[in-house]
């Protein structure tokens, strides 16, 4: 269907950089298109990256010997086509293949084939998102600021002054909670799903390094307010023990909080679709950083986990919360050193990433059991360092008023083993990548 692919290329001309910018930023790509057409759209990419403008048809038949046809119709439409064609193929050829494979009674064999189907045909999920003209969307701007002028929000976290900044987590958004080993990164995750759960969001976490029973265990503690160290030996008194008993059978059929294990061999093709399954509104995966994707080197590896994370929340429409480790750059004791191009291993998290907070506990804050949380990137709006009460004797991670906050967060930041040590697991983890 050569015709296709040859119009497609005339009406992105027609479309002109409006037209270029929705190709691109929606992944639309030319191993969708065929023959001459194909050949037209790279030459059209090609002469923009160096003329920084689109070529007319005349140049690319002067330059290429292709004649491109008049067209009247949409880009969407045409691309839209294009993905119809790519995605019937995929599907006839996965098919066959698949019962070709069935017929030589390999069911091992075979499963391989649906997952690798499976694989291919999530690459179509871009295609909801059609190009719209500017001025068409301002509707839906006034329709979101009705919404929010009504006081709606998005998904609440436990701490106000976050709220206030970020009117919630919102779908797509893409947020890191990042800190050195040890500083409470998993129980914040923890924090943020039981929050959106209460508010009836439905939410998934992903643990890639705690069993899912662990997970379980310090959620419920924060569930019920249980003092972790006794809860965690099994020495609560009679009452809170309890409290704990009838609030496991009051909430035990209780949908819409799951949980998920990877056993440290976690793909992220297994979670997209898990994730796409579930339909949840809050994503959260605890340990972004053992999620199985393709790369040859630590630095690809880890640039393309938050490539994959972005492209889950806008495929998902969910908020997608992952949790990082620092760098060696964040020193022991210079909370300075906190910034978002200090997470491990990668620049493509903060490139990606809607929303950065980075967790600091000084040596006087883990006395008074504080933690603070200062925002590294907040894409909309400004946010505030906040300090929250971080007890695990009261299980209480409330915010603290600005008012009880006396001056500034110190320059210290502990380390969760002595400085100096080669085998700090903190620079470890920061490598494993």
């Amino acid at each position: 269907m050569t015709d296709l692919d040859l119009s497609l290329t005339a009406a992105l001309i027609a479309a002109g950089r409006p037209g270029l910018r929705f190709t691109v930023d929606n992944g639309f790509s030319d191993e969708i298109l065929e023959g001459d057409g194909k050949t037209a759209y790279k030459f059209v990419l090609a002469f923009f990256k160096q003329y920084n403008d689109l070529p007319s048809s005349s140049v690319v038949e002067r330059e290429t010997g292709i004649a491109l046809p008049v067209t009247t119709d949409p880009l969407p439409y045409l691309v839209n086509a294009a993905y119809d064609r790519k995605l019937h193929r995929t599907l006839h050829g996965g098919v066959k293949g698949l019962i070709d494979i069935l017929e030589k009674g390999q069911p091992a064999k075979a499963k391989d084939s649906i997952e690798q189907l499976l694989k291919d045909i999530r690459k179509f999920d871009t295609r909801s998102a059609l190009v719209e003209s500017l001025p068409a969307l301002g509707d839906k701007v006034i329709a979101y600021y009705e919404k929010i002028k009504r006081g709606e929000r998005g998904i609440q976290t436990p701490w106000p002054t976050i709220n206030d900044s970020t009117l919630g987590l919102w779908p797509e958004d893409l947020v890191l909670f990042v800190a050195r080993m040890g500083i409470g990164k998993t129980w914040s995750a923890l924090l943020l799903a039981g929050t959106a759960w209460e508010q009836g969001k439905k939410v998934l976490v992903a643990t890639t390094e705690m069993s899912k029973e662990t997970m379980a265990q310090r959620y419920l503690a924060t569930k019920f307010k249980l003092p972790y160290r006794d809860f965690r030996q099994g020495k609560l008194d009679s009452f809170s023990e309890k409290k704990f008993y009838d609030g496991v059978r009051a909430i035990s059929a209780s949908p819409n909080l799951n949980i998920v294990g990877g056993d440290f061999d976690f793909s992220m093709d297994s979670f997209t679709g898990i994730v796409m399954d579930e339909k949840p509104d809050l994503v959260l995966v605890d340990g972004a950083y053992l999620l199985k994707v393709p790369g040859i080197t630590r630095t690809e590896r880890a640039s393309n986990v938050f490539d994959e994370l972005k492209r889950l929340a806008k495929r998902s429409k969910a908020a997608v919360v992952a949790t990082m480790q620092f760098n060696r750059e964040v020193k022991v004791n210079q909370a300075k050193t906190v910034q978002a191009d200090s997470i491990a291993m990668t620049d493509v998290a903060g490139w990606n990433a809607d929303l950065i907070f980075g967790l600091i506990q000084t040596e006087e804050m883990k006395k008074n059991r504080r933690m603070a949380f200062k925002p590294l990137k907040v894409r909309e709006g400004e946010s505030e360092e906040i300090e929250c009460n971080w007890d695990f004797e009261r299980m209480d991670f409330s915010e603290i008023p600005r008012a009880n906050v006396t001056g500034n967060l110190p320059l210290a930041m502990p380390s969760a083993v002595p400085s100096g040590d080669p085998n700090d697991p903190s620079d470890i983890i920061g490598d494993l990548f």
